[in-house]
């Protein structure tokens, strides 16, 4: 794949039939031609996700992007192999049953319909800093670097080869405003100038350890501070952040997803800091 092993569009094989699409979205040289194309692309996917075809959408995304395939959404988060990524040399060593931290969860990308809503509520103009938190091989912060005007974007991710592939990908693809952290969000800080976060229910507090509530604690004080905006999937976070008195819910949105055979719902909230809020 072009993020796992290459260098720049060049080293991308001749008969790689995403190849003309990913030279027009990342290394035109006209910075206008470039926009355009990534303007026509992302109208491409917001129709496919409008029409129901998210994971066709999901699919392109990855494939042009040149991101490693994911073939375990709807899939439990215990019973997700540890080689989910192993054909692009990723294997979670820290999360659930794998490394011994049961309450961080295997990674799993976002899927596009969630990072479209998420794009649409956090509304991120050119001051704006946005985290991933929990960000795997990425996909999240690409979606937000390429189609967002956020001046910058952090992913933060506790797996090693995950935040390294992550920064070697958005690096190649140009994205230079794109960086991932290596860290644990549970014993670190926010980046000092963050205005917005996004959580994808990256990992869940336990008997020993109410990771949530930490997590939610650390967005409480900044939120006390200065304005700041969250999307998040995650109930315990969300109540947690409903009762704070701090936020206050902004939207909220519900996508339907199967599980072992049921239909469940994926229950997504903004909220923003009252100092975010405005008049």
């Amino acid at each position: 794949m072009f993020g796992a092993g290459s260098r720049g569009p060049d080293a991308v094989v001749s008969n790689d039939p995403f190849y003309a699409r990913r030279k027009s979205l990342f290394f035109d040289e006209d910075p206008v031609q470039r926009a355009a194309a990534r303007a026509r692309w992302r109208d491409e996917l917001v129709a496919l996700v409008s029409q129901g075809r998210h994971e066709q959408a999901d699919r392109e995304f990855g494939r042009v992007l040149g991101l490693p395939e994911y073939r375990f959404h709807g899939v439990p988060k215990d019973d997700r192999p540890q080689e989910q990524f192993a054909a692009d040399g990723l294997v979670s060593k820290v999360a659930g049953r794998f490394g011994g931290r049961e309450e961080v969860y295997p990674p799993e990308p976002s899927e596009l319909r969630y990072l479209t809503w998420a794009k649409g509520a956090l509304n991120l103009g050119p001051g704006d800093v946005v985290v991933d938190v929990g960000s795997g091989t990425g996909k999240a912060i690409d979606f937000f670097g390429m189609f967002t005007d956020a001046k910058r974007v952090y992913g933060i991710e506790i797996e090693p080869d995950f935040a390294a592939f992550a920064n070697r990908h958005a690096a190649e693809l140009g994205l230079h405003h794109v960086r991932t952290l290596n860290t644990d969000i549970l014993t670190g800080c926010l980046p000092e100038d963050v205005t917005a976060v996004y959580f994808f229910e990256p990992f869940g507090s336990t008997e020993g350890n109410d990771a949530v509530g930490t997590f939610a604690n650390n967005l409480v004080e900044v939120g006390e501070h200065r304005p700041l905006k969250v999307a998040v999937k995650s109930a315990n976070l969300a109540e947690r952040l409903q009762e704070s008195g701090v936020f206050s819910l902004r939207d909220e949105m519900s996508f339907p997803y199967v599980i072992n055979g049921e239909v469940k719902a994926s229950s997504w909230k903004l909220f923003t800091s009252d100092l975010a809020a405005g008049p």
